[in-house]
C-alpha cells in the first residue's frame, strides 16, 4: 500500500477531522487503502465506526470549486454519484471531502460491454438532471462557453508552432509516427479553421443546454454495482459546458469488448468510429431528452469535432498548474489533434 504523506497533511489532523465529521468522537481506523498520493492531494479509504468512507484532500486551487460541484451532484443526482457526507474548506482554498464508499468494480476491470452502455446512460441522466436545474444553482460553477473554442484553437496552434512541433520532430519524429499527426498539421488546421468556426456557430445557434461536463469521463471513473447500476466518480475537474464534450476522452481510448454483440441498434454516423464506439454514442444519444434524435446526432458530431481542441487546451492548463511545465503535454496534444483531424476530414467530405 502507498504510504501516507505526512508533509501533505499530518495523519492525526485528518483522523481528528474524520472523528468529528459525522458524529462526535467516532472511531477512525486507517487509512486502510491509499488510492492516490500526489504532491497536491490524496485519496484514501478509512473506516469510521467500521464503515468504509473515502477521504479526498486537495491543495490545488484549480479544484477549489470541487466541493460546490459535489454538493450539487450529491443533492440532485444522488443515485448516480458518491454521496457527499462531509466537507471542509480552508482559508487558502484547500479542501477536504468525505464520501460514502462505493462497493463494486471499475468498468475498466469488468470489461463488460453492458457496463459501458450503462455508464453512458448514467452520464446522460446526470447531465439531463443538471441541465434542468435553475441557472441560479449552477451560474457560480466554472464553465467553458462555446465561444471560447476558437481562441483555444488559436492558442494551441501557436503552441504547436512555437513548442510542440520541435518536440514532435525529435527522435526521428517518434511522437508524430505514434500519433499519426502529419508534419503539415499547421497547414491542415488553417484549412479546417473556417469549418471549425462554422460548426461552433451552428452549435451556439442550436441553443443546446449547458450542463455538467466530466473532463475525465473514462472507464476507470465509473463503478458498476452488483445490480448493474453505475456510479460516476472523480468530479473535481468537472465544469459547466456543452454536455456532449464529456465523451471525447472516452472515445479516444481503445474500446473493445469480447462480449459486444456483432450487431446492435445504432445510427449512421459520419464520424470515423468503430462499431463499438458507434453503439456507445447511439446509447448516449438515445438517453438524452433534448430536441430530436437527428438533431442530437448532428450536434454530437459537431461537438466531437471541437472537443479535442478543448481537451488539448484544458489538459495543457492542467499540466501547467499541477506540474509547472509547458512541455509536459506534447504527447497528449498530438493525440488530441490526431483525433481531431480524423473527425474534421470525415465531416467535410
Amino acid at each position: 500500500m502507498r504510504k501516507w504523506d505526512e508533509e501533505l497533511w499530518p495523519l492525526n489532523d485528518v483522523k481528528e477531522w474524520l472523528s468529528s465529521a459525522l458524529s462526535a468522537n467516532a472511531n477512525v481506523e486507517g487509512p486502510v487503502c491509499i488510492y492516490g498520493n500526489k504532491t497536491w492531494g490524496c485519496i484514501a479509504k478509512f473506516l469510521i465506526n467500521d464503515e468504509p468512507v473515502v477521504f479526498k484532500g486537495c491543495k490545488q486551487l484549480l479544484f477549489a470549486e470541487r466541493i460546490n460541484i459535489e454538493k450539487l451532484l450529491s443533492e440532485y443526482c444522488p443515485e448516480y454519484v458518491p454521496q457527499l457526507l462531509a466537507y471542509k474548506t480552508f482559508s487558502d482554498k484547500q479542501t477536504w471531502t468525505l464520501n460514502r464508499y462505493i462497493h463494486g468494480s471499475r468498468v475498466d476491470r469488468t470489461k463488460r460491454f453492458g457496463d459501458i452502455l450503462q455508464m453512458v446512460r448514467t452520464l446522460a441522466s446526470i447531465q439531463a438532471n443538471v441541465a434542468a436545474l435553475p441557472i441560479s444553482l449552477t451560474e457560480s460553477l466554472p464553465r467553458t462557453a462555446l465561444e471560447k473554442i476558437t481562441p483555444m484553437l488559436d492558442h494551441m496552434t501557436k503552441r504547436i508552432s512555437e513548442q510542440y512541433m520541435g518536440m514532435w520532430l525529435a527522435k526521428d519524429s517518434e511522437i508524430l509516427q505514434k500519433s499519426g499527426v502529419p508534419e503539415n498539421i499547421l497547414e491542415q488546421i488553417e484549412v479546417f479553421r473556417p469549418s471549425i468556426v462554422q460548426w461552433t456557430e451552428e452549435l451556439i445557434e442550436g441553443e443546446w443546454p449547458i450542463s455538467i461536463d466530466h473532463l475525465d469521463f473514462t472507464l476507470h471513473n465509473a463503478i458498476v454495482h452488483d445490480d448493474k447500476q453505475v456510479t460516476i466518480i472523480d468530479w473535481e475537474q468537472a465544469i459547466m459546458s456543452l454536455p456532449f464534450f464529456s465523451l471525447d476522452n472516452l472515445l479516444g481510448n481503445n474500446l473493445e469488448f469480447d462480449d459486444a454483440p456483432m450487431e446492435f441498434q445504432q445510427y449512421d454516423w459520419k464520424l470515423p468510429l468503430t462499431p463499438v464506439q458507434k453503439a456507445i454514442c447511439s446509447e448516449y444519444i438515445n438517453a438524452l431528452p433534448w430536441q430530436s434524435i437527428s438533431q442530437r446526432i448532428r450536434a454530437f458530431e459537431l461537438a466531437m469535432c471541437l472537443a479535442p481542441i478543448k481537451t488539448a487546451y484544458e489538459s495543457e492548463m492542467f499540466f501547467n498548474v499541477v506540474r509547472g511545465s509547458k512541455n509536459i503535454n506534447a504527447g497528449q496534444t498530438a493525440w488530441c489533434f490526431s483525433r481531431a483531424l480524423k473527425y474534421w476530414r470525415a465531416m467535410t467530405t
